[in-house]
């Protein structure tokens, strides 16, 4: 079994849903509003919206996931989903949309900056006017400047389940090595899943400029959901642009 196979048997317990993050995602929602949620996982937020009568259309690379997505949204007649690479969007859906949303540092795992200015113009093409863009990464500028090689294990003792996190940082390449393991503790015995993958660093600037360069003119930064003010030591980057 693959080790997104492993960790999509576990999905859920280790990345809780945040009503945090979905007070953000449908805070401009209304029923019946067309929403792209891209790399989408479990569909846990998707989910949560489709239960507000939001049509949500949930979009992932991993087969696994969008398997997992399904089962749980069985009933649910506003939500589908789709095993495809959010690269090719133009080809998912010919319909314009209220909001998308990126979450849970997706992006990041696109380590071609050009291919990313492609997906920002594909994104703002597909919304209607007035539609939101969202977007929510780790803060890169804060990895960067303080040479952070690790970010906090998510524990799960109830469930014998630890998701250790670690980062390697290629200067030369700019690149990151995200390098992970999935620790789980059942019947008295540990098995170990580690995975890696590369990241790309996305610094706020860079952020911002590639979303002017895609049109979108109203950009608000945000150092996580709960609206708090950007700066270099905020623990993510959240960005909310409208298209006008």
């Amino acid at each position: 079994m693959s080790f997104y196979e492993e960790l999509s048997n576990y999905y859920d317990i280790i990345f809780e849903k945040s009503d945090m993050t979905l007070k953000f995602l449908s805070e401009n929602l209304k029923e019946n509003y067309k929403v792209i949620d891209l790399a989408c996982g479990s569909g846990t937020y998707a989910l949560e919206l489709g239960k507000m009568n939001i049509k949500v259309l949930g979009v992932d690379l991993d087969e696994s996931m969008i398997n997992l997505a399904k089962d749980k949204s069985v009933g649910i007649e506003s939500l589908s989903f789709i095993n495809a690479d959010m690269l090719k969007l133009k080809d998912v859906s010919d319909m314009k949309y209220n909001s998308i949303f990126c979450i849970g540092n997706s992006l990041a795992h696109i380590t071609d900056k050009n291919k990313i200015k492609t997906l920002f113009k594909d994104v703002y093409n597909m919304l209607d006017a007035g539609g939101e863009f969202i977007v929510q990464i780790i803060n890169y500028d804060r990895i960067i400047k303080y040479n952070i090689n690790e970010l906090p294990t998510i524990k799960r003792e109830d469930s014998g389940l630890e998701f250790v996190r670690r980062y390697k940082y290629h200067k030369e390449k700019k690149i990151i090595n995200f390098n992970s393991e999935l620790i789980i503790q059942k019947d008295n015995k540990r098995v170990s899943y580690k995975n890696s993958v590369e990241l790309l660093p996305i610094m706020k600037e860079e952020l911002q400029n590639m979303l002017l360069g895609s049109e979108f003119k109203n950009i608000n930064f945000y150092g996580g959901f709960n609206k708090s003010s950007y700066n270099d030591d905020s623990y993510a980057t959240v960005v909310r642009s409208i298209k006008e």
